[in-house]
């Protein structure tokens, strides 16, 4: 009985979190069975204040996943979460050089900070999430990667903080 309350209040024990967030984070790790008119993959933004366990959660469900990784996007760009092209000495040429969104295929991904990512490349993310594939073209290069990941994307409200005079969608940089 409540197998998913139990299931859910172990994903991170130490924090305090609203336990309907950490159903949808459990249900998350398990994901839906794969049909061959939806995809498999939930997509889950983490949004809230500073300094109220995101980071350590998203860090504990990385590590409760069969294949999960955790990573900050802070300093990071689009193309070096998936994929890029690297000019290789050793092999005269270029190579391509993958990224979290393409090792943690048939994964979960946590991508803490994501309003850090300017809001041009969070483009590049609708094809990994929707398609579940990456296409590089760059530097002679024609690659179709394989994204078919999870992806849990932590965020902080576009003020810093939720401001409860300003509706939710104005406060969400998506």
């Amino acid at each position: 009985p409540n197998i998913l309350e139990k299931l859910s209040r172990s994903v991170a024990p130490d924090i305090i979190m609203d336990i309907e967030i950490m159903k949808s984070l459990t249900l998350q790790l398990f994901g839906c069975p794969e049909k061959r008119d939806r995809r498999s993959e939930i997509h889950v933004a983490l949004i809230g204040d500073p300094a109220t366990g995101k980071s350590v959660i998203m860090k504990q469900w990385a590590k409760l996943a069969l294949k999960g990784m955790y990573t900050s996007c802070t300093g990071a760009s689009a193309k070096g979460l998936t994929a890029i092209a690297e000019k290789d000495e050793l092999l005269e040429g270029w190579t391509a050089k993958v990224g979290p969104m393409v090792l943690m295929n048939n994964g979960h991904l946590a991508l803490d900070e994501f309003q850090e990512i300017d809001e041009e490349e969070q483009g590049t993310f609708n094809e990994c999430m929707s398609e579940g594939q990456h296409h590089m073209n760059r530097a002679g290069l024609n690659f179709i990667f394989s994204t078919k990941t999870s992806i849990l994307a932590g965020m902080n409200p576009e003020y810093g903080r939720f401001d409860d005079r300003i509706p939710i969608s104005k406060q969400i940089s998506i």
